[in-house]
């Protein structure tokens, strides 16, 4: 940035010149992810030369990012998930096992599992609705309780209202 910009006045940066120079990134061999940052970056810092009054508008404003899906999905193979099973219903701590084993099981998030409370199960139906405000996409949702989560929960985690807890001493297995 400190090259592009870095020898100019605000008020000389024109939307051309945040363009190219975002395009020039990915010219330059980075991600269009990191690209993306950069020009984030240069954004952010040219709003608060507006909300300061030394600017009178942003000239990254309008400049489109290149939004290249760069998710990587990975899925366990069968020995993979074996092995880690094993690792999981045999190992000596038990509740980081449980609760690794809850979390395979349904497929939600760590933080999601732990702001679980009994009231949000539906033991019948077997399944869990996952509050708008616990889950990181902020919508409800509903999780099936498989068999596995359905023991390992019931059976050996739980005491209090909280899901997932130290059944002897009814506290919060760990806290993040």
């Amino acid at each position: 940035m400190k090259e592009a910009f870095g020898h100019r006045r605000l008020d000389q940066i024109k939307r051309h010149d945040v363009s190219s120079w975002h395009v020039a990134l990915r010219e330059e061999h980075l991600s269009p992810a990191y690209a993306d940052r950069f020009l984030a970056l240069l954004r952010h810092a040219l709003n608060m030369a507006v909300e300061w009054e030394m600017l009178e508008k942003n000239p990254a404003a309008g400049v489109k990012q290149f939004n290249v899906d760069n998710r990587i999905e990975q899925h366990l193979s069968g020995d993979e998930l074996k092995r880690r099973l094993k690792v999981l219903q045999t190992d000596t701590n038990r509740t980081v096992c449980l609760i690794a084993l809850f979390l395979l099981a349904t497929g939600v998030r760590l933080q999601e599992a732990l702001q679980a409370k009994w009231v949000d199960i539906d033991r019948d139906n077997k399944v869990w609705r996952i509050l708008a405000a616990n889950a990181k996409s902020k919508r409800s949702r509903l999780a099936p309780l498989k068999s596995i989560a359905m023991k390992e929960a019931w059976i050996q985690i739980t005491l209090a209202q909280e899901i997932i807890c130290n059944a002897s001493s009814a506290k919060r297995a760990f806290a993040l």
